[in-house]
C-alpha cells in the first residue's frame, strides 16, 4: 500500500489557523485521495513510513508538520522551512483505516504568512505514504 501525493500550484497560508497544503496530483495503491485534495485516505491498518516536505519562500518561524483526522498535530515531527529550500523529514506512524494525513503549514509567531512558489518543473510539496508492515493494535 502506497500513496505518493504533490503540489506545483503557488500557495499562501494566513493567521490565525493557517492550513494543510492542497495536492494536485497523486496515484497511488490502497490509499486514496481526500474530495479537497488536502489528505491520504488510510485503508489498511499498519505502521506507515510517512516522508513529507516542502519548498517555501520563507523562513523560521515557519513550518510544517504531519496533521492526522482523528489525532491532531505530530508537534514532534515539526520541521523547519527554509527560504529556497525544499526541506523533508520521513517518520514512521501507525495508522488506523479512514484516518487522513496531511501537511499542515503553520507558524511559530502566528503572524505572517507562508508561501509556497509555483514550481511548474517539479514539486513544491510532497507527501509520501508507504505500509511498512502490520502494527499491533490495542
Amino acid at each position: 500500500m502506497y500513496g505518493n501525493f504533490s503540489s506545483s500550484a503557488a500557495q499562501t497560508f494566513y493567521t490565525p489557523r493557517y492550513g494543510s497544503i492542497t495536492f494536485d496530483q497523486f496515484n497511488g495503491k490502497g490509499i486514496t485521495q481526500s474530495a479537497n485534495g488536502q489528505y491520504a485516505v488510510i485503508q489498511t491498518a499498519g505502521l506507515y513510513l510517512i516522508s513529507f516536505g516542502a519548498l517555501s519562500n520563507t523562513d523560521l518561524p515557519h513550518y510544517i508538520t504531519i496533521g492526522i483526522t482523528p489525532g491532531g498535530y505530530l508537534s514532534w515531527a515539526r520541521t523547519p522551512l527554509a527560504n529556497g529550500v525544499l526541506v523533508s523529514r520521513t517518520i514512521a506512524v501507525p495508522l488506523l483505516p479512514t484516518f487522513l494525513v496531511g501537511i499542515h503549514v503553520d507558524s511559530a509567531d502566528n503572524n505572517t504568512p507562508v508561501s509556497l512558489p509555483a514550481t511548474p518543473a517539479y514539486s513544491n510539496a510532497f507527501l509520501t505514504l508507504t505500509l511498512a508492515g502490520p502494527f499491533p493494535l490495542p
